[in-house]
């Protein structure tokens, strides 16, 4: 049996965390999904207390769609083509929707690209990239405010977003990504009922603070959690994106040219 590896930090002290069934979902009680027998094994890296299960982080993009990302999927996550989408516009939309002329938005992993059509239908221009589409070559242009709404969890290498979203970023961009991190929703005991962990939804990755920060460092990204929960990476913080960060600039010269350069590209 070949030794498991962190697909993150690359350590081999890897333990097993817990088995769960298959059928294991987000929505729980409330969708009836009869038990598998299948057992999912999650290891946790003791180095960044990663989680994740290295039995289906294995499977190929055919094993995905048969057994996963098929006809119920949307079952186990009716959020995901409605309701997701649209919120997560109208939180982009709050916080930068007064920079719609110079944003250019790339959703990594969006899906039926739902969420790029409602910021080009703003005026924002944005480009829906899903890796488990057929229509799924990298786009070739850069961008300055990227996205991955519930992306994270799902992915069997995160080294290779990381990778894609190095090609993608302009140098003054930022990455927003949001998945729930397993600090205080695991236990030393290894009982993992956390709603989060389940391999039915594709939920096979499941970070620490630790993992997501080591991640970010060895792409050469900064990295925050912020507030809200969202995870940020970044660079060099554009302008349009101080107040995101909670950063206040006290340089009014820059913030009045700001405002004047959107008002000749309008």
């Amino acid at each position: 049996m070949a030794q498991k590896i962190c697909p993150v930090c690359k350590s081999k002290e890897l333990s097993l965390f817990d088995s769960v069934d298959f059928n294991k979902n987000c929505e729980g009680e409330s969708v009836i999904f009869k038990p598998t027998g299948i057992m999912v094994e999650y290891y946790i890296c003791n180095n960044c207390n990663h989680l994740h299960a290295p039995d289906i982080c294995k499977w190929n993009k055919k094993k995905f769609k048969q057994n996963i990302y098929n006809k119920k999927y949307a079952i186990c996550d009716p959020d995901y083509k409605q309701l997701r989408p649209k919120e997560s516009f109208e939180f982009l939309i709050k916080e930068f929707g007064e920079f719609s002329k110079i944003i250019r938005h790339l959703d990594y992993g969006g899906g039926n690209g739902k969420l790029s059509k409602l910021m080009n239908k703003f005026g924002i221009r944005s480009t829906n990239f899903e890796p488990f589409s057929k229509k799924n070559k990298l786009p070739i242009k850069k961008f300055n405010l990227l996205t991955a709404f519930e992306v994270f969890e799902h992915v069997p290498d995160p080294n290779i977003i990381m990778l894609h979203v190095s090609k993608l970023i302009e140098n003054s961009g930022i990455f927003i990504v949001s998945t729930q991190l397993n600090d205080k929703h695991i236990t030393e005991k290894g009982n993992l009922t956390w709603w989060y962990a389940s391999p039915r939804n594709g939920h096979i990755s499941l970070f620490s603070k630790k993992s997501i920060k080591l991640l970010a460092k060895k792409h050469g990204f900064n990295f925050k959690i912020l507030k809200n929960g969202n995870q940020v990476f970044w660079r060099e913080i554009p302008f349009w994106a101080r107040t995101y960060f909670r950063i206040h600039s006290t340089n009014f010269l820059v913030r009045y040219l700001s405002r004047k350069l959107l008002n000749i590209n309008k």
